[in-house]
């Protein structure tokens, strides 16, 4: 087993790991950013918010969450995230299974 520095993959979109039953990787946003067009996976998606501020539109529901807070975004929901805050949205994607 490797562990992992995910301050090395900070400024970046990525894969960091990936199994046959999950995917594990980093997204970064500019303030006033948002992420490509709204999701939709057939497994669990878990969002963990590493630093900043996210507005995550699941459904018709949206969440405000920041810096050390965990959303579980459940199968087949549409879901879109958007940084609102002033600095970099640096936040770390679970997929299970891969969706990418």
């Amino acid at each position: 087993m490797k562990t992992l520095d995910l301050n090395l993959h900070r400024n970046s979109v990525k894969i960091l790991r990936q199994t046959p039953h999950s995917q594990f990787g980093v997204v970064t946003l500019a303030p006033g950013k948002d992420i490509w067009p709204d999701e939709t996976s057939s497994g669990d998606h878990i969002i963990h918010i590493i630093e900043g501020k996210a507005r995550v539109e699941i459904g018709k529901e949206k969440f405000l969450i920041s810096q050390g807070m965990v959303l579980f975004v459940p199968p087949s929901m549409r879901h879109h995230i958007f940084n609102i805050g002033s600095s970099n949205l640096f936040y770390v994607n679970i997929y299970c299974p891969p969706l990418y």
